[in-house]
């Protein structure tokens, strides 16, 4: 029963975080599993006192008080009352408490507390053990509850030269063959730190300058200027490429991007023609903004500086040979071949329901297949500063240069491209809402969702893939939580942000919120929210996960406003970019979850009339759209917008403006025959309904 307090506390932690209110306890059992008080807390050092008088057992846990008060079906919990199911007895002049009344001490399901009970005593014997039982006892939870097919995890000790990994659910559900450490996932967009790092060893051997042009080495590229006519692609370096700072498009949707029989090596091959038919989205150096494209780019410029014919197979071949093989990564590539296939993972859009199998053609920013094995491997060379297999397989700098912040000298007023977000070469530090920051890289690309998080100062590294589309939500919460449960297992602390414990409620007038009201975009919503002023009041309303309904917000002395108690509720901060607020959430304005539109302009747009309808994708062949359809419609308050379901089932909405030459914010309308078009991002759709 070693370590059932700290097991406990970190089960109890991931579900706190992740799926509060979820889990409930089990109806009362006449033979419920009964276990000593004593037995389970003392073995922990936790103090216990016994007083006779009350008949009650008061338990001080780190600062939490527990009494329970004996033959009583009832508890307190820092002197709030809570409601037991059995209640505490004595017998033989001992306590006990049973497994119905832990769970609601604890916050856990009846079930997952006897499985931590269970837990074999082996693992307090091994390095990190507390960690691998919680990724364990997690992981189980997580893909039950977000239907997940298949999961694999990595964790590893780079100081000590610790590794575990683990497979979980099947990598094939039609020949219940499991996952394990081998299982081969698309990493998604954990591809770009393995391009980035090809690139830098290209740097080390002097072939490439980070600061010199990309057309330098790639005279053929060309890109037209963004709509100020500021931008000029002559003066996009790598560094730009790899620090999301380039001002390129973000993304291709079509030309053959996405394949279901086999790969479309022209897209990369023909990428440098393909991409001169996108506009700069903005000026290089104007505003930090997460992308595919530069990546894409940046592995044409690989195979080009190292005399590949084809980009393709130049940069397959480069990374196979130079990254892969020569760190032991055996079974890791940016295109699969029959030697692979025994090994990959299928792809499921839940568990049970397996989905047609999908190839990315622009490898170098989300092409990767890995496993947990050799995903292993890489978090140790990158956190031993590029030291592997016995040998300095890249220079200490060239890692450092890696993991260091891009920050630039931005004309925008904000220097990031997601506000919990923070550039490095290849590399993201990622920061959580209770301010909380780790490195790493996520990736999400249909069916498959990653994401590698690393910790430098201890040398602690997780990696966590999952082969459904609904297991999306997972990446972004067990790593974290798994890194969190090792750094405290191993240093026995989590350093966090210090709140600001002076902030108070303030009156402010109502004149002074005018400037927020307005219609805002949500990320990742089907529906804009808006924010109002009733009655002296600032209101929001329809903001993704914070609220469907009206609520109102108090403004606090710090500049933010918060709705619910100060302690338990969120905090909202509005931030001026550009002339236009964005809606922060968290103590740290840690998340963005609104995005001020300039209402006039997509108010009332003249001529979208003409193009209303539902628009389904134009394939051909072995393409493959990454949307499944668009709606083009006005909205209630006459704003013109463009509502699309993506193939990974996420719903987002976009306002439309008029660019002219039937040009709405980028999208091309047009009329052939009978048959109206729409175009944007390489991805042609005819409209099916009015």
């Amino acid at each position: 029963m070693k370590n059932i307090i700290s097991r406990v506390t970190a089960v109890m932690l991931a579900f706190t975080i992740a799926f509060s209110g979820l889990m409930v306890a089990a109806e009362t059992a006449p033979d419920a599993p009964v276990f000593s008080v004593r037995e389970i807390f003392e073995e922990e050092g936790v103090v216990i006192e016994w007083h006779e008088t009350e008949r009650s057992i008061v338990i001080n846990l780190d600062g939490t008080v527990i009494v329970l008060v004996v033959d009583e079906i009832g508890a307190t919990v820092n002197n709030e009352p809570i409601d037991l199911i059995d209640g505490v007895f004595i017998e033989n002049d001992r306590a006990y408490i049973t497994v119905n009344d832990l769970s609601i001490l604890f916050g856990l399901d009846p079930a997952m507390i006897l499985m931590i009970f269970d837990a074999t005593a082996e693992l307090d014997q091994v390095h990190l053990g507390n960690t691998i039982f919680t990724a364990e006892l997690v992981a189980a939870q997580v893909m039950d509850l977000f239907t997940v097919q298949g999961m694999t995890i990595a964790l590893v000790d780079a100081n000590t030269g610790f590794t575990w990994t683990q497979g979980f659910g099947l990598a094939d559900s039609t020949t219940n063959t499991p996952v394990d450490e081998l299982t081969l996932f698309n990493v998604a967009s954990v591809s770009k730190t393995f391009t980035a790092l090809a690139l830098m060893q290209l740097v080390e051997a002097g072939l490439v300058d980070l600061d010199t042009p990309v057309v330098y080495y790639l005279p053929d590229f060309h890109l037209p200027s963004d709509a100020t006519g500021e931008g000029d692609y002559r003066n996009i370096t790598p560094r730009m490429l790899l620090a999301h700072a380039s001002g390129m498009q973000n993304d291709i949707m079509g030309l053959g991007v996405l394949t279901h029989t086999e790969y479309n090596q022209n897209f990369m091959n023909d990428f440098l023609d393909i991409i001169a038919e996108f506009p700069m989205l903005m000026p290089e150096l104007s505003v930090l903004s997460y992308a595919n494209n530069p990546f894409t780019l940046a592995g044409v410029l690989i195979a080009e500086v190292m005399g590949y014919e084809h980009a393709f197979d130049g940069f397959v071949s480069f990374t196979n040979e130079h990254i892969f093989a020569a760190l032991g990564m055996d079974l890791s590539t940016f295109a699969l071949t029959d030697a692979h296939r025994p090994y990959v993972s299928q792809a499921y859009i839940q568990t049970g329901e397996q989905d047609v199998f999908l190839y990315y053609n622009a490898l170098p920013a989300g092409g990767l297949f890995s496993n947990a094995h050799d995903m292993a491997i890489f978090m140790h060379m990158l956190l031993n500063n590029g030291y592997a297999n016995g040998a300095q397989f890249v220079s200490a700098q060239t890692i450092e240069q890696m993991f260091t912040i891009q920050s630039f000298d931005l004309a925008s007023e904000s220097d990031r491209m997601i506000p919990n977000m923070y550039p490095g070469l290849g590399i993201l530090y990622i920061e959580s809402i209770e301010g909380w920051r780790h490195s790493g890289h996520p990736g999400n690309l249909v069916h498959y969702h990653s994401m590698m998080a690393l910790d430098r100062e201890t040398g602690l590294g997780v990696f966590v893939s999952v082969n459904s589309i609904s297991g999306m939500a997972v990446p972004q919460i067990v790593p974290q939580l798994l890194l969190q449960t090792a750094i405290v297992e191993l240093t026995g602390a989590l350093e966090l942000p210090t709140p600001d414990l002076t902030v108070t409620f303030v009156e402010r007038d109502a004149a002074e919120f005018e400037a927020y009201v307005g219609m805002y975009v949500i990320p990742g919503s089907a529906h804009f929210g808006s924010v109002f002023i009733d009655d002296g009041v600032l209101m929001l309303v329809g903001f993704l996960g914070i609220s469907d309904e009206p609520m109102a917000l108090a403004p606090l002395s710090d500049g933010s406003f918060a709705f619910g108690d100060l302690e338990d509720g969120l905090r909202i901060w509005f931030e001026s970019i550009d002339g236009s607020y964005v809606l922060l959430v968290g103590e740290f304005q840690s998340l963005m979850v609104g995005v001020q539109i300039d209402t006039e302009a997509v108010t009332n747009v003249e001529g979208i009339e003409e193009w209303i309808g539902t628009f389904l994708p134009v394939v051909e062949g072995n393409d493959v759209s990454l949307l499944v359809y668009a709606v083009v419609g006005v909205n209630e308050d006459g704003v013109a917008y463009m509502r699309f379901l993506a193939l990974h089932g996420v719903e987002s909405i976009s306002p439309l403006t008029n660019n002219g030459d039937d040009n709405f914010g980028g999208i091309q309308f047009s009329i052939e025959g009978d048959d109206v078009f729409m175009e944007f991002s390489g991805q042609r759709f005819i409209r099916t309904a009015v």
